[in-house]
């Protein structure tokens, strides 16, 4: 009873010993990475180490279960602001562990288009967005031409193009005598393109 208790107490104390050597050899995982950010609100995660696995958590409610490494990964805000980025890793072991990190997006933005798709009896237009001023136009161009935020710069001359933060905004077009007027609200989303053509 005495020996069995001995060899029991044995395997106990060497199971304890491989546990702990095992931590040490292999300890909790530390992800490391680094950010780079692009032109709209987007940014691109580089991964500067080895797990098996990865969850990335972006901060904005939306989060990436990755089942194996990774070299680079993108994502796409929707809206300014600070996000908490999390990134955690696992071991084959089953150990995991995180790095954060404050991602700051100061960026996000889509496209307005509009234009004057016909002749009005008037010496030009005024264009208003979130009533101000941003120039006037004495010209117009015939349907036949198509203009997409693709060609934006088509819109010279008869239209205008710029670039809004995310959000509800408001245009107005108003000839240089009042007779025409045009008016309405539309919704900008990141990396999203409105138009708008005045007929």
């Amino acid at each position: 009873m005495k020996k069995t208790l001995k060899i029991i107490t044995s395997v106990i104390v060497l199971l304890l010993n491989i546990s702990c050597e095992n931590q040490e050899i292999f300890p909790s995982p530390n992800p490391e990475f680094s950010i780079k950010y692009g032109d709209y609100g987007d940014i691109v995660l580089k991964n500067n180490s080895t797990y098996n696995s990865y969850t990335i958590d972006w901060g904005d409610g939306n989060i990436k279960n990755l089942d194996k490494g990774f070299s680079e990964i993108f994502h796409g805000y929707e809206n300014d602001g600070n996000y908490t980025l999390k990134v955690t890793a696992k071991r084959k072991l089953g150990k995991s562990g995180f790095t954060s990190e404050v991602v700051k997006i100061t960026n996000t933005k889509g496209t307005f288009l509009i234009y004057l798709n016909k002749k009005i009896n008037d010496n030009y237009l005024n264009f208003y967005i979130d009533n101000v001023y941003i120039g006037a136009v004495s010209s117009y161009i015939t349907s036949s031409v198509k203009i997409s935020c693709d060609n934006k710069t088509l819109v010279n001359g008869v239209g205008f193009y710029k670039d809004l933060k995310p959000g509800k905004h408001t245009y107005r077009a108003v000839s240089a005598n009042g007779t025409y007027v045009w008016s309405d609200t539309f919704t900008i989303s990141n990396k999203g393109c409105v138009i708008r053509i005045l007929v």
